[in-house]
């Protein structure tokens, strides 16, 4: 759900540490929020928790669904009970890569349509609040950060140097680059 804000506020980060094979850790950096293991599904991963493709399935239905919500309590519809099916499907892109292809969300409420107030008006409006299902329709930039860039650019030159017999020696107080022989 959106309200107006500041131009690019920031969110607080979220943390993910590989424990095993693809299997992730999740901390979401909330006080009282349990981590959550991620996993991808098998034959790649063990399917020990949800892939990445389920957390976005989740977090577009999740979105849409309290959007929905928040809509509905505008025009004083309190009580509504809202659950959703979300689906999606795989297809490769141009290069045969994988790429979530579509996403469909089934919304229900607990109501009958007649008895909430203003129903269309707030149909009319709440995809506009969701702000993961927007930002996905309109192509997220994603970003690698300078570090990630920088560490490929070192891994790249120590590459290079061990390719042509240079060797490094590590040490607390720093490393040791010997020449080849």
């Amino acid at each position: 759900m959106s309200t107006t804000h500041a131009a690019h506020e920031p969110l607080s980060p979220v943390t993910l540490v590989l424990e095993s094979a693809y299997r992730f850790t999740v901390d979401f950096g909330l006080d009282d929020v349990a981590r959550l293991v991620t996993d991808a599904t098998p034959p790649l991963g063990g399917g020990t928790g949800p892939d990445s493709e389920k957390l976005l399935m989740a977090a577009v239905g999740n979105c849409l669904a309290a959007s929905l919500a928040f809509s509905l309590r505008k025009f004083r519809n309190d009580t509504v009970g809202i659950s959703a099916v979300v689906s999606a499907s795989l297809a490769p892109n141009a290069h045969g890569r994988l790429r979530m292809h579509e996403i469909a969300v089934d919304i229900s409420l607990s109501e009958a349509a007649a008895r909430l107030r203003l129903l269309d008006r707030a149909l009319a409006q709440y995809e506009d609040f969701c702000v993961v299902s927007q930002s996905v329709r309109a192509g997220i930039p994603v970003q690698l950060g300078e570090r990630w860039l920088r560490n490929m650019l070192l891994n790249k030159w120590l590459d290079y140097c061990l390719e042509r017999g240079h060797a490094f020696t590590a040490s607390t107080t720093g490393g040791t680059v010997h020449e080849p022989a």
